[in-house]
């Protein structure tokens, strides 16, 4: 996106718009990549208000450490769903303390199936695409993709086909997938351990 006009009016966008102008006639704006996040506080948490969100469904607790900072907590075969409208392209960030791993985090989960983020004892990262009954019709691994026993900040940028995976800043996936469900929802469940 290239802006090389003249703006004669002061522009006011509408509530939600976004207005792209430049602020010289003499100066080019140009723009790539450009990628818009809206917020959406049905879904994204901190966790500060002392309960588990009414659609954060299952069976996770809240933990609340001495210097008042709250987290959601998955003990043994526990899982919480986040109760929200079907997600296509989003950006989920999370930080993650994993005490013995094995646990999963399913993405655009549907009727359709899901995409499976299949974190492993072992420390490696299966990314699948599962049929709603658990056939695995698409998968890649990530090997040495996360550390027990402390804070890790994860990213997933799930846009189309392509995935992109970060954890502690650092790029561990970047790729169009085989095979991705068109939209769907967030969970999290354990495998008889616990994050």
């Amino acid at each position: 996106l290239v802006l090389r006009e003249v703006d004669q009016f002061e522009a006011t966008p509408d509530s939600g718009a976004i207005l792209f102008q430049a602020n010289s006639v003499n100066r080019t704006v140009s723009i790539d990549n450009l990628s818009i996040e809206r917020f959406d506080p049905l879904i994204s948490q901190n966790f500060e208000a002392g309960t588990v969100p009414p659609n954060y469904v299952g069976n996770a607790r809240l933990v609340e450490e001495d210097d008042s900072n709250s987290y959601i907590s998955l003990n043994r075969d526990a899982d919480v769903t986040i109760d929200a409208e079907p997600l296509t392209d989003f950006t989920l960030r999370a930080r993650l303390f994993v005490e013995n791993g094995n646990y999963e985090l399913l993405l655009r989960a549907s009727e359709e199936g899901a995409l499976r983020f299949n974190l492993l004892i072992n420390g490696n990262l299966e990314i699948q695409h599962i049929t709603p009954d658990g056939t695995v019709l698409a998968s890649e691994r990530v090997d040495n993709f996360y550390t027990r026993q402390r804070w890790q900040d994860m990213e997933i940028t799930v846009n189309g086909d392509r995935l992109i995976v970060y954890l502690d800043g650092r790029e561990r996936y970047n790729d169009v997938f085989p095979s991705v469900p068109p939209a769907g929802g967030i969970r999290f469940q354990t495998g008889g351990l616990s994050i």
